[in-house]
């Protein structure tokens, strides 16, 4: 079975019977296989969230994203965060050393969220479609933020026409 699938069997079917004996069992078991963890890190956290069981998971995912700040942003699971989880994060991280990878993968999410509101192409995006992507993060950033990620973006396409 693999981590993923497992990870998502045990959240969603068997919280109401998960004992200690077998929660260490699952997380010794998990935790052999850090990257895998990693990449999956949303569902993890959403785990470790639910289940005081898991407080190895818990420790784990606190040292990760101590020592990654960014770690979620390159977990394969990213587009699946929940909002309210995804503001907390970017809370947190709003002043890091990278902000086109963190916004270019916001727009992955909002993207995901958007229940086909918004073309995969931000190219072809219109106002209104702006509008819908910043919705979610308007408490977040700032206006200096946007103009700072507008001003990479169009310095970039200016550079790849010459």
């Amino acid at each position: 079975m693999s981590t993923n699938r497992l990870l998502n069997t045990l959240y969603n079917e068997y919280n109401d019977i998960l004992d200690t004996d077998l929660c260490n069992y699952i997380e010794d078991e998990l935790l052999d296989n850090k990257g895998s963890l990693k990449k999956n890190f949303v569902l993890i956290q959403n785990i470790a969230d639910q289940f005081i069981q898991f407080g190895k998971l818990v420790r784990f995912c606190k040292l990760a994203i101590r020592n990654d700040p960014l770690l979620i942003f390159k977990a394969d699971d990213f587009t699946t965060i929940k909002q309210d989880m995804l503001l907390d994060v970017l809370k947190k991280t709003k002043d890091s050393e990278r902000p086109i990878k963190v916004w270019d993968r916001l727009m992955e999410w909002s993207i995901a969220q958007s229940d086909d509101r918004l073309p995969t192409d931000i190219k072809k995006w219109t106002n209104n479609e702006i509008l819908i992507f910043k919705e979610p993060l308007k408490n977040i950033f700032d206006v200096d933020f946007y103009i700072q990620i507008i001003e990479y973006y169009s310095f970039n396409a200016s550079q790849k026409r010459t």
